[in-house]
């Protein structure tokens, strides 16, 4: 279930800031995120089935981060990075995969991006269709949990091994363009409100750390997969860039 949850786990947004500054012969991207959670963005499940109201909600979502870049492309096969790559923003206190310090999602879009603490960061001019996630740091996998949630009816967190070392976001529809001198806010939308869901007591045995009982000892929450939303907007002065186009306004 948890590489269903990550391997979606990213809806995307580009929110132009104008042009100017950074290495003229490249672009400038910065790293936000956007808890969209609670805001009527998504209401129904994948299915089309809307989830009961009455589910716990989440108190708690955190992961240990490594490292968010940009990739061209991905290959479908392997999962490995085709074309330009450029980083977005790099954990200030990995130096081992187990050592990562878990960043905890379930928080508003303010305190997010307070903690995220990113800046614009210098990248190549070209074509790029995804944001991808890394969990392992240098390649090295964890051997402690990196994923940690709670339910609003658990009486403690549950943690468990995700035992994936990246996850690929939602493609850029259209594609992100960068031109030489351009800046761009890269927002990355994400929505817990159907995180958690009810199954039969026991399920934690099947996947422990996945399903927790609740409080009462009546059921088991799940960690299921959230949903994202895309959303494209532009903010700021200057000339706001038309991503995916070629050219500008």
């Amino acid at each position: 279930m948890i590489r269903t949850v990550l391997g979606t786990f990213l809806g995307l947004g580009i929110l132009s800031q104008g042009c100017g500054g950074g290495d003229p012969s490249g672009a400038r991207v910065r790293l936000a995120l956007d808890n969209q959670t609670g805001t009527g963005t998504t209401a129904q499940a994948a299915s089309g089935v809307v989830i009961h109201a009455l589910l716990p909600s989440v108190q708690q979502f955190s992961m240990k981060l490594a490292d968010f870049y940009l990739a061209e492309d991905v290959d479908p096969q392997t999962q490995n990075n085709i074309g330009n790559v450029a980083e977005l923003w790099i954990s200030p206190t990995c130096t081992s995969a187990d050592n990562c310090a878990p960043f905890e999602l379930a928080r508003s879009t303010a305190d997010v991006n307070a903690a995220l603490n990113s800046e614009a960061l210098d990248v190549a001019a070209g074509t790029y269709r995804y944001v991808r996630i890394t969990f392992c740091y240098m390649g090295e996998r964890p051997t402690e949990p990196d994923v940690q949630w709670q339910a609003s009816d658990m009486s403690a967190p549950s943690s468990f091994i995700s035992g994936v070392c990246a996850a690929t976001s939602a493609e850029f529809t259209p594609p992100l363009v960068l031109h030489p001198g351009d800046s761009v806010d890269v927002s990355l939308g994400y929505d817990l409100t159907n995180l958690i869901g009810r199954a039969p007591l026991g399920s934690d045995v099947e996947r422990p750390g996945v399903c927790a009982p609740n409080a009462s000892g009546t059921a088991d929450d799940c960690l299921n997969e959230p949903q994202f939303v895309p959303a494209i907007g532009t903010r700021g002065g200057g000339t706001d860039i038309v991503v995916g186009d070629g050219g500008r306004d």
